[in-house]
């Protein structure tokens, strides 16, 4: 296949080795870097978190209080605060509302339901408005707070230098400083002494089991996915095998054709007026810049030797590297096959002597039981799921 001469042209097998053994050239300028760095946004982060936990405690006991109110659960009657505004109205409702009970078991006045849907009603947009305030305070915060969402990126859940954040914390206080001058192992961050032992920090997680397709909390369809996991130092590489539904309307005449010509050649049953599918892999890695002055990833099947690339990228962009790539036949046959998925950066010159900088190998370990399962649920069950979750309508859209 063309891709596979291609990637063999880009990477050497001795480099591969020798990529595999010692850290990227420019991995100590980086981290060392990022340590410094997340000094300053950790600490920012973490005192908006204590800002944050009170309003959010509170958020949490209203939507149980709302709760109650929707179900009459008069049990929590005992645990509602007299001091607290909302939750003293909220206790006066359901005694009100005991007695209009009582009142309707002893006269059958219709009228009385009347009274306790509409006080109901009332109770309800109080706690309501309540957590709406809570909300708007929230937002507050979050907004004084500046634009902390690039660093966070670059910073949580990352393996710091010590010696980096120790340089950086003088003459400040933080739950991050804290914990890089205890000599105690583990809490919430993660330490090496220096750059270089980041590269033997590898973890890797077998392919998560799939499920059917589902609404998520934000009412978008999800589920229907397996999902592997690596990481090598602070590069964290997140694959998954799902279906990519799309609006026929979103997509060019040629792209629906080609998508109903690859769930046609794999066998699959599948009808919807509006949306259209097909396997695909999503890609998601932590890195917005270049660490070792690579140029673009790929990611593919296979050692680079005998490569089947799946999806090429840029290197550098400023952002997470992110993608979504539809699967022919043939890259679905691997998948099921439990065939091994790598992302490699790869340094390109000019000259067409390019040079694999370093390659992140996920692991296959349930790949392809977790894949077959998918792909005989993506063959008929998908669709009369789909069409339960989306239910197809006229022109103009896809049912709610």
């Amino acid at each position: 296949m063309r891709s596979r001469a291609l990637l063999s042209a880009m990477v050497a097998a001795p480099m591969w080795v020798a990529a595999q053994e010692a850290p990227p050239s420019g991995l100590e300028a980086v981290e060392l870097a990022r340590s410094t760095a997340c000094v300053a946004v950790l600490t920012e982060l973490d005192a908006l978190d204590q800002t944050l936990e009170p309003l959010a405690r509170r958020s949490q006991r209203l939507r149980a209080v709302g709760q109650a109110i929707a179900f009459e659960e008069r049990s929590v009657v005992d645990s509602l605060n007299a001091a607290d505004p909302t939750e003293a109205a909220v206790r006066a409702w359901f005694d009100a509302d005991l007695a209009l009970a009582q009142q309707f078991v002893d006269s059958g006045d219709e009228s009385i339901n009347a009274q306790r849907a509409e006080a109901r009603e009332v109770i309800q947009q109080t706690v309501a408005d309540a957590f709406a305030a809570l909300q708007a305070e929230a937002q507050e915060h979050i907004q004084a707070a500046g634009d902390l969402s690039t660093g966070s990126a670059l910073c949580e859940g990352m393996i710091l230098v010590r010696s980096a954040v120790l340089e950086a914390c003088q003459g400040m206080t933080s739950p991050l400083c804290d914990a890089a001058a205890s000599d105690s192992p583990g809490g919430r961050y993660r330490f090496v002494e220096s750059p270089p032992d980041l590269w033997d920090v590898s973890e890797f997680r077998p392919w998560s089991e799939p499920g059917p397709l589902q609404l998520n909390a934000s009412s978008q369809i999800g589920g229907a996915r397996t999902a592997g996991y690596a990481r090598r130092g602070n590069v964290i590489v997140n694959v998954a095998f799902a279906p990519l539904l799309q609006e026929k309307a979103d997509l060019s005449a040629e792209q629906v054709a080609r998508f109903e010509g690859i769930i046609d050649s794999l066998g699959f049953e599948f009808s919807h007026p509006q949306i259209s599918f097909t396997p695909s892999l999503g890609l998601r890695a932590s890195l917005p810049e270049a660490i070792a002055g690579e140029t673009f990833y790929v990611l593919h099947f296979g050692v680079p030797e005998e490569a089947d690339v799946i999806w090429t990228g840029p290197a550098g962009t400023g952002a997470p590297v992110v993608a979504t790539v539809p699967l022919g036949p043939s890259h679905v046959a691997l998948m099921a096959s439990g065939d091994p998925i790598s992302f490699t950066a790869v340094l390109g010159r000019d000259t067409g002597d390019n040079e694999a900088i370093f390659s992140i190998q996920f692991t296959s370990v349930n790949q392809e039981r977790a894949a077959q399962a998918l792909l005989g649920y993506m063959s008929s069950q998908l669709s009369t799921d789909l069409a339960l979750i989306a239910p197809p309508m006229g022109e103009g859209g896809v049912g709610k």
